[in-house]
């Protein structure tokens, strides 16, 4: 049974291989992959630090079933602190024994609960299924497409001659496939504004888990300092390790009976030093992540941005290759670009370059001005036709024998004729 749970929880927070091929960035990738695996492991840890440890330990009691029963309705209904002996710093009085505890009033001095411990697992593992859902969404707009192009042009030992013939049908489908590529970039900007916001959202989600405390945890740890002795460790406030517990219960004679309880919070141990490193993480990951989506929207006004990001692919930064990644970004859009780009994500070195060069010799040739075919490939063309007329040409009442004959190709290898003549006449 607890290898099924192990089982499971690797299926959760695995990492995918790199046998799969690439349709995002490394942005894109530090929310599914890394932050979710930090996620899931902070929550494995202190799920097992409160099953296996001691999460929480009260005494005001001696009576060891008494003190059994406090020490859960403690966890069950959270602690507190007082917020008088952080405000007037009264560290080091006699009445004091740690940082926010000490002698108060129970209705007029105001108190700071401590509920948040019990939810920390379950709000980890929702946090990371949330950096997830971006992830999932994009899978479900993709839909394999790079996958099912991808495959036979990567292959270790594939032969050349293959290789080189499912390149020529992966550039004969991206050229005939230009201009229907707008919902596959936008869907992937999309779920780029979900990244960004699911940032936003865990930042306001784990400040109202921790009381409002979480925005500013950060700047207050650096702002700290240790040897000042009138400072107060801004993790005492956030996730303080002694606390109090008031338990109330009938006594032998009915009468109700008050334990004022010291309480020690182990938990908080981990839960000072994951805050923490989540915080500076969060702030990070939203950083990048913003400076992602401006260069998203400078990549989709800017061509030349679009060239510079071709060129810094392995071997299209070589002298004499400029002209090749020009002529593929100036002959296409912005989505049927990204369509390419990522793409070429999954190629590498002469393979990439021999890519970009047939393709961009196909986006050529399909923006190159095309004759309309005649609807008659065997008849004279009319400018023929006035030359016979012409005092140097001949008499349009004597034709010649030669105007018998076709004056315009019209075999079946001609591209552009073969898709006129009839079907009877091609077999």
């Amino acid at each position: 049974m607890l290898l099924g749970v192990f089982t499971s929880l690797y299926d959760i927070i695995r990492i995918s291989g790199s046998d799969k091929p690439t349709v995002d960035t490394r942005v894109f990738q530090l929310h599914y992959k890394w932050t979710r695996l930090l996620l899931f492991v902070f929550c494995i840890i202190v799920s097992l630090n409160s099953l296996i440890g001691k999460p929480i330990a009260c005494t005001g009691t001696a009576e060891a079933r008494l003190q059994e029963v406090m020490q859960t309705y403690c966890w069950i209904t959270g602690t507190f602190t007082y917020e008088k002996y952080f405000r007037d710093n009264q560290i080091g009085a006699s009445q004091l024994t740690k940082v926010g505890v000490g002698p108060g009033h129970p209705e007029h001095d105001e108190k700071k609960h401590i509920t948040y411990y019990q939810w920390v697992p379950i709000v980890l593992f929702l946090q990371g299924v949330l950096f997830y859902v971006p992830h999932w969404i994009w899978k479900m707009f993709e839909d394999h497409r790079i996958r099912h192009l991808i495959e036979g042009m990567v292959e270790a030992r594939m032969e050349e001659k293959k290789r080189r013939q499912r390149q020529a049908l992966v550039v004969r489908y991206l050229v005939d496939s230009k201009g229907t590529n707008e919902w596959y970039a936008y869907q992937y900007v999309f779920c780029e504004i979900l990244n960004f916001a699911n940032v936003i959202l865990n930042l306001v989600l784990t400040d109202k888990l921790l009381g409002g405390d979480f925005f500013t945890l950060g700047t207050r740890l650096i702002k700290y300092d240790p040897e000042d002795p009138t400072s107060v460790d801004p993790s005492h406030y956030t996730f303080p390790k002694q606390t109090k517990c008031t338990f109330q219960y009938f006594g032998a004679s009915g009468t109700v009976s008050t334990i004022d309880s010291i309480c020690i919070l182990p938990i908080n141990i981990f839960n000072e030093k994951l805050y923490a490193m989540l915080w500076f993480w969060f702030v990070l990951l939203g950083l990048v992540t913003g400076l992602n989506l401006l260069w998203r929207l400078a990549m989709i006004a800017s061509p030349v941005l679009r060239v510079w990001v071709l060129q810094t692919k392995d071997h299209t930064h070589d002298v004499g290759n400029m002209s090749v990644v020009t002529n593929v970004v100036n002959g296409i859009s912005f989505s049927d670009f990204f369509f390419v780009w990522i793409f070429t994500k999954n190629l590498n070195g002469l393979v990439l370059f021999d890519f970009l060069r047939e393709y961009s010799a196909g986006v050529a040739e399909d923006l190159a001005p095309k004759r309309r075919p005649r609807l008659y490939p065997t008849l004279p063309h009319a400018m023929q036709l006035q030359s016979l007329d012409s005092p140097g040409g001949h008499s349009s009442t004597a034709p010649d024998f030669e105007l018998r004959k076709p004056l315009t190709p019209c075999d079946d290898t001609d591209p552009v004729y073969s898709s006129v003549l009839p079907t009877k006449r091609r077999q």
